[in-house]
């Protein structure tokens, strides 16, 4: 019997010694610290050039990416903007120019239709050219000769072909609006990049973070360690 006795207690020892280690072990995850996404000063130029702020919303800054996206819409809205006004004058000034001047509509030449605002008549045109160049002058057929009405009316069609080319040409400079745009945010986003890069190295320095928590009974412990 008491050898029986003596076993038990062993055996109830190891199992408290087993289990007074187990609650000992550190549990917890041990933590690495994982650098962000580097930003790409290439990358960052590639985004603004194809869309004006993208490469700011790439590189963190939010504000400067708002700044360039809207004024990239504005650009391509005064484009459009001009480019219809420019249309719609463009149909007034031909329509015009066939009721008051009996000119030819279907005539898409842009030296035509400024002629109309110089000549009175496309007969008066063609001696012009005639005397000036001779045989070698280019002369307009029959069916697009022209006749205005009035001096009056031709004041007014000069306003309207005037108002269509001007739309044009601010359209054509919202354009090139457009593309300095890219080019500054380009720029700008170069810096960005390189200026969230610089600040980040500031902060943060590579390494492995361990968290451990322990207990013995009563007793916890937590540590930290920091390996660089």
């Amino acid at each position: 019997m008491g050898e029986g006795r003596f076993r038990s207690s062993l055996l109830r020892k190891g199992l408290q010694e087993k289990r007074s280690e187990k609650k000992g072990q550190p549990f917890g995850a041990k933590v690495t610290q994982t650098s962000r996404e580097k930003k790409s000063v290439r990358k960052a130029v590639l985004l603004s050039l194809i869309l004006p702020g993208s490469g700011e919303l790439y590189a963190g800054e939010k504000e400067s990416a708002r700044l360039f996206l809207v004024t990239e819409t504005l650009i391509w809205s005064l484009h459009f903007a001009f480019k219809t006004y420019g249309d719609w004058r463009r149909d007034d000034y031909r329509l015009f120019s066939v009721v008051h001047a009996g000119a030819d509509p279907g005539l898409n030449s842009e030296k035509y239709f400024d002629d109309l605002k110089f000549y009175s008549s496309g007969d008066r045109y063609n001696r012009l050219a005639f005397l000036e160049n001779g045989p070698q002058a280019e002369l307009y057929p029959e069916d697009a000769l022209w006749e205005w009405d009035s001096e009056e009316a031709q004041r007014r069609y000069r306003s309207l072909r005037n108002s269509s080319l001007l739309s044009y040409r601010y359209a054509d400079y919202a354009i090139a609006g457009a593309v300095i745009n890219r080019i500054v945010s380009a720029i700008h986003a170069a810096r960005a990049a390189r200026k969230t890069e610089a600040r980040k190295q500031e902060i943060e320095e590579p390494g492995d973070f361990c968290l451990r928590l322990q207990s013995r009974g009563l007793e916890w412990r937590l540590s930290l360690t920091m390996n660089f």
